[in-house]
């Protein structure tokens, strides 16, 4: 899998509104949900989008890290 730079997504956010960007991941969301099966059952989801240290172990589920 490809990571992009930094730069790319500098240069994706500058290129795009805000709106634009909001849209494209509400829609990558509902894409994903709708994958999980969701439906009439209750989820607790937390999605984390930051390059803060996790001091947990590699092998959590659902975890992925970065480069530093």
């Amino acid at each position: 899998m490809k990571i992009p730079s930094a730069d790319t997504i500098f240069n994706y956010i500058k290129s795009n509104s805000i709106d634009y960007i909001l849209s494209s991941f509400r829609k990558i969301n509902n894409e994903i949900f709708e994958m999980m099966n969701l439906e009439n059952n209750v989820h607790d989801i937390a999605v984390d989008f930051h390059d803060k240290e996790y001091y947990g172990s590699r092998d959590t589920p659902c975890i992925r890290g970065i480069k530093p």
